[in-house]
């Protein structure tokens, strides 16, 4: 077997897009999950089918499967589209203190850490989604996700790392936890901070222009087209824009922190809103239609 730390990373990458693509092959998981004491990272871009995996390796394994996400509303999300295939419980729902096998639990690293089930460390496979926020968060406002990863990262469970972004720093710094924690790591890098569907052009505009490109922003709202998605910095512009597209007699949706969950269901209801307005908490993980023009109204702070 090629030790993993030693492995041509970016040689197994073109390897992977082109038989994964052109032969028209699966990516299974499945093995590198069945070798104990493993972490698995993989990376790859927004919409490229992380979900799919996930449903094939549970299909594959008997496992017990527990699925830590950041944001509830996605985890809960989540929940429908997996019971279809394996019994799925919510974590906070169940009063027992252990798990029970060949079951597939969905949970915050926050309820986690309450409960603290026992578990077996054989048969039980942990999937850490959108797994750059256990940096940026739990290094932040929510020391418990750093905490979370910790623990398991030291309990010998095999764990399942997913994220389409993370920088260098962080990156780097991971791996070398990876590397003291675990005894097999591996990574699978389809596409780190990149896109399935690029954009046809992009415009840049300074900060003093802010109010320019607003007002263009109006101007292309009056036509006809597809969605539009508007990022702005807080709930209050928020607000501004789904009141004026509303005024305007323009299909809009809004998402701001803590209604991620409300927004999925509503966009079931209007599938192709003609606006879309949103703050930073619609990067991390929600399910878009089709874009046609992204405004960025606000300074982005990285570009996780």
């Amino acid at each position: 077997m090629v030790n993993p730390r030693y492995f041509n990373w970016l040689e197994f990458r073109f390897l992977a897009l082109t038989v994964l693509k052109r032969l028209n092959m699966k990516l299974d998981l499945a093995p590198f999950l069945q070798i104990p004491q493993t972490a698995l990272i993989l990376m790859a871009p927004p919409a490229w089918g992380k979900t799919r995996l996930l449903l094939d390796l549970v299909k594959d394994l008997d496992k017990t499967f527990v699925f830590l996400s950041p944001l509830r509303a996605l985890a809960e999300e989540f929940y429908p589209v997996m019971s279809c295939y394996r019994t799925t419980l919510l974590l906070r729902e169940i009063e027992r203190k252990s798990l029970l096998k060949n079951v597939f639990y969905i949970t915050t690293p926050e309820e986690w850490r309450v409960r603290t089930p026992s578990f077996d460390h054989e048969n039980t496979i942990f999937i850490f989604d959108e797994f750059h926020l256990f940096y940026y968060w739990g290094e932040t406002f929510r020391p418990k996700m750093r905490e979370v990863y910790e623990d398991l990262a030291c309990c010998g469970a095999n764990c399942l790392f997913l994220s389409a972004t993370m920088n260098g720093e962080h990156l780097l710094r991971f791996k070398n936890e990876v590397e003291q924690n675990f005894t097999h790591s591996y990574q699978i890098d389809l596409g780190n901070q990149q896109l399935k569907n690029f954009p046809r052009k992009t415009y840049y505009y300074p900060n003093i222009f802010k109010n320019h490109l607003a007002n263009k922003l109006k101007r292309v709202l009056q036509g006809e087209g597809k969605t539009i998605l508007v990022l702005v910095h807080s709930r209050a512009e928020v607000d501004y824009w789904v009141d004026y597209a509303r005024n305007s007699s323009i299909s809009v949706l809004g998402c701001k922190g803590g209604e991620a969950q409300e927004f999925s269901q509503n966009l079931a209801l209007v599938l192709h809103p003609r606006l879309i307005v949103a703050t930073s908490v619609l990067s991390h993980g929600v399910n878009l239609p089709e874009i046609e023009q992204i405004f960025i109204l606000t300074k982005l702070k990285n570009i996780d």
